[in-house]
């Protein structure tokens, strides 16, 4: 019996997110996204400009190659059209 428990796929911490923090309270909750706007569409943008090269919330360190990736220009604000990172 203990055998099976350990068959069944356990969840990511990215699911368990979901299901226990977001989804409860994801009326509740403000979301910043400036690269993957058009995901979801309770999010907003940054209301700051990022600098070239300089870390940002959710950096990886381990892929630096990521801090070079410009925004799109659907996920900048409105006052923010003319920024590359957000």
């Amino acid at each position: 019996m203990m055998q099976r428990v350990y068959e069944q796929p356990r969840p990511t911490d990215q699911e368990i997110l979901s299901r226990v923090v977001y989804e409860p309270h994801k009326n509740k909750i403000l979301t910043h996204d400036s690269y993957t706007c058009y995901f979801y569409n309770d999010n907003i943008p940054f209301p700051t400009e990022r600098l070239p090269s300089k870390d940002y919330v959710g950096f990886i360190a381990s892929d630096p190659s990521e801090l070079d990736k410009m925004c799109p220009v659907a996920c900048r604000p409105s006052y923010g059209q003319n920024w590359d990172y957000c």
